[in-house]
């Protein structure tokens, strides 16, 4: 699946030189910035404040993660800035030019069923969100797997740039993918109820929520997103997909049944836009 249903910012020459190298296994060593140590907490002070760059360069900055927690974030608060995240040999992970949500290069492979069709869709719906996590400039995000990444800040703008750089490490706002929990796959559905409500978030790239209908007897199942930007889906073993949207989109839920969350352009995101709402409260 190609990721991304809408194109970055325009590139410079030096950027698409820079990707074509990453992308070929080129020689990759960056002048390393500094070295940060990711905090345990979003609201805390930024690792980098007010730091200066100059027009079309990247600032790299050797990132040590302490483990334990589900993600690790690294988000950039100033004008006309990309924030990556990147493996120590410049593979490309995550990659943000919007505080909403994030790219990167892993391929979606929980939701590869070829789409059908037969279930109706739509309407609006009635019930909100609790509170869920916003990044304050773009931001990008991974579960963290070696002890050591890269993140990088570019400046796009045209004209020298400052900024603050926070990286820090967080739990997932999705109580599917807390800790050991893992809702990623059909066999890990996790159980939704009838007369119920569920809340998830697509949090990194490649995330994948599945759900079972635990209940005896058909139900409407709304679909609401907290923001369409990350083109989210609800797709059925059947092939069906119901296409998520901020006033909710309706289908009915049969018992037994199994369905997957996923980003249909393979992005993510803070909980706060990548969220999503289940109700199975409605009876066809």
């Amino acid at each position: 699946m190609l990721l991304g249903s809408r194109p970055f910012a325009a590139l410079s020459l030096g950027s698409l030189l820079w990707l074509a190298a990453c992308s070929s296994g080129g020689p990759f060593d960056p002048v390393i910035v500094g070295t940060i140590t990711a905090a345990d907490a979003a609201d805390g002070p930024p690792a980098v404040s007010a730091a200066e760059i100059g027009l079309s360069d990247k600032h790299y900055y050797r990132v040590e993660v302490p483990g334990g927690r589900d993600l690790l974030y690294a988000e950039v608060a100033g004008t006309g800035l990309w924030v990556r995240l990147l493996q120590l040999n410049g593979r490309n992970l995550a990659v943000s030019y919007d505080p909403r949500f994030f790219v990167g290069t892993p391929v979606l492979s929980a939701a590869t069923e070829a789409p059908g069709a037969g279930r109706a869709g739509g309407g609006p719906g009635p019930h909100g969100f609790g509170d869920a996590f916003l990044c304050r400039g773009p931001c990008a995000a991974l579960p963290p797997a070696q002890e050591a990444y890269l993140a990088v800040v570019e400046n796009v703008a045209g004209a020298p740039r400052s900024y603050d750089l926070y990286v820090f490490t967080s739990d997932a706002n999705d109580p599917s993918d807390q800790g050991p929990a893992d809702n990623g796959s059909k066999e890990r559905a996790t159980p939704l109820v009838a007369d119920g409500q569920g809340f998830g978030a697509i949090e990194h790239v490649g995330d994948a929520d599945w759900f079972q209908f635990t209940g005896t007897a058909r139900r409407t199942l709304e679909f609401r997103v907290l923001s369409a930007s990350l083109g989210l889906e609800l797709r059925f073993r059947d092939g069906f997909v119901l296409r998520g949207s901020t006033v909710g989109s309706r289908t009915t839920v049969f018992p037994g049944e199994r369905f997957v969350v996923y980003s249909a352009a393979g992005r993510a995101g803070p909980s706060g836009t990548a969220g999503y709402h289940l109700d199975t409260t409605g009876v066809p």
